[in-house]
């Protein structure tokens, strides 16, 4: 799964790294294009430092994702999570933020916001594999989350959370965990019945 995020996030940054920055402010542009050229080459401290660099001008939302996909492929999940965050207060409506966003939280371990951000990243994104990569990753948020629940004891609100996976994503994961689940609760007429 972290490869697959990884890859989507990777995808998601050429196509944003293609962005046009003619309408920043031509200091900003030149800084942002160039810590894009950094993080292109793993030049990743250098293409920080230019992202920085062009925010000193310019606030704008691109800026901001490329300073959060550059954080987040050095494992810097915090400053990864303020920069999506930025990106998404200067335009809420910059879907794919939503997915850096959420690919953040999954790999932090926080579920439930990462299944949140893939939801608003479904929501906004006009493309269909998208729209179905997105469901994708709310179900496996959801899956985990999930387990999480039933490690704690919460049976009934595993359930719950498994049963909502499957509505975005019939992830052979979200079967397993249920049928296994509803067995360990010795509701064993679900286990074949709802799996």
């Amino acid at each position: 799964m972290k490869n697959k995020l990884f890859f989507a996030s990777f995808l998601l940054f050429i196509l944003s790294a293609t962005l046009f920055s003619q309408d920043m402010p031509p200091d900003a542009a030149k800084s942002y294009n160039e810590g894009n050229k950094l993080m292109k080459a793993g030049n990743y401290e250098g293409a920080i430092a230019q992202y920085n660099d062009a925010l000193k001008t310019s606030k704008d939302y691109r800026i901001y994702y490329q300073l959060g996909i550059t954080y987040k492929k050095i494992g810097k999940l915090n400053e990864a999570e303020n920069s999506f965050q930025s990106s998404i207060q200067a335009n809420s409506n910059f879907d794919i933020a939503y997915n850096g966003l959420g690919s953040t939280y999954f790999q932090a371990g926080k579920f439930e916001n990462a299944a949140e951000s893939f939801k608003k990243f479904e929501e906004l994104t006009k493309q269909k594999s998208l729209k179905e990569q997105a469901r994708e990753y709310v179900a496996r948020s959801l899956v985990k989350l999930g387990e999480e629940a039933k490690k704690d004891g919460n049976y009934e609100k595993a359930l719950k959370i498994f049963v909502d996976a499957l509505k975005y994503d019939e992830l052979d994961a979200a079967h397993i965990l249920l049928a296994t689940t509803y067995y360990e609760t010795a509701d064993y007429e679900k286990v074949f019945d709802k799996c």
